[in-house]
């Protein structure tokens, strides 16, 4: 199951930044971590939406703050200034779409699950675990054009 999940993170990934961003994203080998939940730590800004129903967990968007914001200029356009409020905006929006391509191929495998809206997180060096979770895949990306690396993580349980 963690090897299909890690799959769904790579299609949907580099779909979604295809169609939103115009940009290639290639999954890093090294950045690829499965297996139990461990405490990890988030930097920049961090979009994230829980499931629930036959899988329950979340999907975390980490993304350093400059990539962040390279993204929200791509997104909303050179008139627009970007600020923290469009930069959370535009990982809030990417995240709903990284987790929404997740949700569907879930559902076509006969996991039915829900999603709960985005939210961010932002900080330094934020720590995070799980409770009664019994997988975690973390995948690392790097965006060429966007001059950095981010990190799709799914972290749960199948009922």
């Amino acid at each position: 199951m963690v090897e299909t999940i890690d799959q769904y993170l790579i299609d949907v990934t580099q779909g979604v930044f295809n169609t939103m961003l115009n940009q290639k994203v290639d999954p890093l080998p090294t950045g690829v971590d499965h297996g139990v939940p461990t405490v990890m730590e988030l930097p920049g800004v961090n979009g994230m939406i829980g499931f629930g129903g036959k899988m329950t967990g979340t999907l975390f968007f980490s993304v350093p703050e400059p990539v962040a914001n390279r993204m929200a200029s791509l997104i909303l356009g050179d008139l627009c200034e970007i600020g923290p409020r469009e930069m959370c905006d535009v990982v809030g929006e990417v995240t709903n779409m990284l987790a929404g391509g997740c949700k569907s191929r879930l559902c076509d495998q006969g996991l039915s699950v829900v999603m709960t809206i985005p939210n961010i997180i932002r900080g330094k060096a934020l720590r995070l675990t799980g409770r009664d979770l019994s997988f975690m895949v973390r995948r690392r990306f790097h965006a060429a054009g966007l001059d950095g690396d981010v990190d799709v993580i799914l972290m749960g349980k199948v009922e």
